[in-house]
């Protein structure tokens, strides 16, 4: 059955607009509110009347739920004007989004979970933090309970968790690992720098990066990884060691934040002639870098977007019953680099 989402990715708009559309809620323009029209009517769509009737009479409530480190991040910042931007265009279908924020302490997880599941009102969950293990009972207790629960930016895959939403970290790491191979012509030292070990994510990055270059480029030795603990400042201290230590270094490829902190060590060292730098995201810091020709190429996975797409299938599924095509929804892997990295600011800088 076409759902609103199907509606949505055929016009190009969100969910939000085609619910303003279909059922008069809202501001929408008379162009966009045609164009909707149009692809629901070319797709067949048909409206699930029960559902929206319940939808109207009492209001659905989502919670989202972060690791309070990751949220004070331009990133998770970004996120989280995502997943309002959604919530507010929806607000008018009934919705409505609380945020909670909990510390690396999986107890606590837990603990703030396990509230939520006591909250009659709780609908749904949308849930990201980075020890997936640790809160798999809590994640199969909720939708035994008849509430939806989906991941993002981080997946629980032994879970009942009902899909994802993020990046492909190990074909991330794999794309790294070709754009370091052709940047190096193939041979040559290269030097890993990750947040945390015990990052899943970033454990993928790494071993796809691993995995690309040692099946396609033999020659180039990687001869360390090293942890900035996604600090900036660690990370311009690692890449200042490394560098001295190893002169004949020719790339370092970071899998996680305060990249910008190893392209300062790079440039201020005068070494961007010769090491080639490879990171993820793009921040203030990153763009300039990335002008300068300091990092050669960032890989995106348009967080705004990633937001957004949190509460629509949320929203989607609860008012349709609808799950999406795909159990891993992937963002796609942005590379941008110096030609092309003007066409991707309006894209990445939406917000603050």
């Amino acid at each position: 059955m076409i759902t609103m989402q199907d509606v949505a990715i055929a016009a190009g708009v969100s969910i939000g607009s085609v619910d303003r559309a279909l059922h008069g809620r809202g501001e929408i323009s008379e162009r966009t509110k045609r164009l909707i029209l149009e692809k629901a009517d070319e797709l067949g769509y048909t409206p699930n009347r029960v559902a929206q009737a319940l939808a109207r009479k009492s209001a659905i409530h989502i919670g989202v739920v972060v690791e309070t480190r990751n949220s004070e991040t331009k990133f998770w910042r970004d996120i989280r004007a995502g997943i309002d931007s959604a919530a507010q265009e929806l607000q008018g279908g009934g919705l409505e989004v609380s945020w909670h924020n909990v510390n690396k302490d999986p107890r606590q997880q837990t603990t703030v979970l396990g509230r939520l599941l006591e909250q009659k009102k709780i609908k749904g969950i949308a849930l990201a933090v980075t020890d997936p293990n640790a809160i798999k009972e809590v994640i199969n207790r909720a939708v035994d309970q008849n509430i939806a629960v989906m991941t993002f930016t981080m997946d629980a895959p032994l879970s009942k968790r009902m899909w994802f939403i993020g990046q492909d970290f190990t074909l991330a790491g794999r794309v790294a690992g070709e754009l370091m191979g052709q940047f190096v012509g193939g041979r040559g030292q290269v030097a890993i720098v990750t947040g945390f070990h015990s990052t899943p994510g970033q454990r993928q990055r790494l071993s796809g990066f691993s995995e690309e270059v040692r099946a396609y480029y033999p020659e180039i030795e990687i001869v360390g990884i090293w942890e900035n603990h996604n600090r900036p400042e660690k990370a311009y201290t690692i890449t200042s060691e490394i560098l001295h230590v190893r002169p004949d270094l020719k790339g370092i490829y970071v899998t996680a934040a305060g990249a910008f902190g190893a392209a300062r060590a790079i440039k201020q060292m005068k070494r961007e002639n010769e090491v080639k730098l490879i990171c993820f995201d793009i921040v203030d810091e990153t763009v300039d870098y990335i002008k300068q020709g300091v990092i050669q190429a960032s890989i995106g996975q348009n967080p705004f977007f990633q937001g957004q797409t949190v509460v629509e299938t949320l929203y989607d599924y609860l008012v349709n019953r609808r799950l999406p095509k795909q159990q891993c929804m992937f963002m796609s892997n942005d590379v941008i680099c110096r030609a092309n990295i003007d066409h991707y600011l309006p894209k990445y800088f939406k917000v603050p």
